[in-house]
């Protein structure tokens, strides 16, 4: 079953469009599937994906596209065995 959106960031969602909320909802389904523990907030104006207090990546519609933005390698590095053993 699919992570709740928390209520913070469900408006950022249902504000978007056709194709690009459903793009945007199944990125995050992805993020979710490799971080679950992921704390999704909003930070930097878009839906942002906090691990261990450290934003790892955000999410952000735009008028043509969708932006996928990583901030933390550094953070993945840390679970790169717990990512290594999902797949």
């Amino acid at each position: 079953m699919a992570k709740r959106i928390p209520a913070a960031v469900r408006p950022y969602y249902d504000a978007q469009s056709g194709v690009h909320r459903e793009t945007l909802l199944e990125m995050r389904k992805r993020i979710l599937d490799v971080v679950p523990d992921a704390v999704e907030v909003i930070k930097y104006s878009m839906p942002t994906f906090i691990v261990d207090g450290e934003p790892v990546c955000g999410l952000l519609a735009n008028k043509k596209h969708i932006g996928y933005y990583p901030f933390a390698g550094s953070v993945l590095d840390r679970k790169s065995t717990r990512l290594n053993s999902s797949h």
